[in-house]
Formats: C-alpha cells, sequence, structure tokens
C-alpha cells in the first residue's frame, strides 16, 4: 500500500512510503507544520486517517 503526505500549505505531495507509520512519524518530526500535512492512502482514496489505521489494523 502507498501512503503519500501531503503539504496543504504547498499543495503537493511532500513523502511517500509503503509504511503507515514512516509516514505519520515523518509528520511527527515537523510538529509546528504538522497541522500543514495530511496523510493520503493511494488504495482507498482517503485522507481519513481513521480508516487507513483501520484498514491498516493499526
Amino acid at each position: 500500500m502507498r501512503y503519500t503526505v501531503y503539504n496543504k500549505a504547498m499543495k503537493r505531495p511532500v513523502f511517500q512510503t509503503n509504511d503507515l507509520e514512516e509516514a505519520i512519524d515523518y509528520t511527527r518530526r515537523r510538529p509546528r507544520k504538522s497541522r500543514r500535512h495530511c496523510i493520503y492512502d493511494d488504495k482507498l482514496k482517503t485522507f481519513d486517517i481513521k480508516k487507513i489505521r483501520l484498514a491498516a489494523g493499526i
């Protein structure tokens, strides 16, 4: 599964990975800017982190 971290302010993807925890960690390493980031699940076609975590079993 592919996860893409988008920067909402810049309106573009800034990080991609196959590991959801790695995508979440990417946003955590940028605490002041974390509100600017959202994670997109390419398979589920959603930004809803609760749905993504449920599908990933996390």
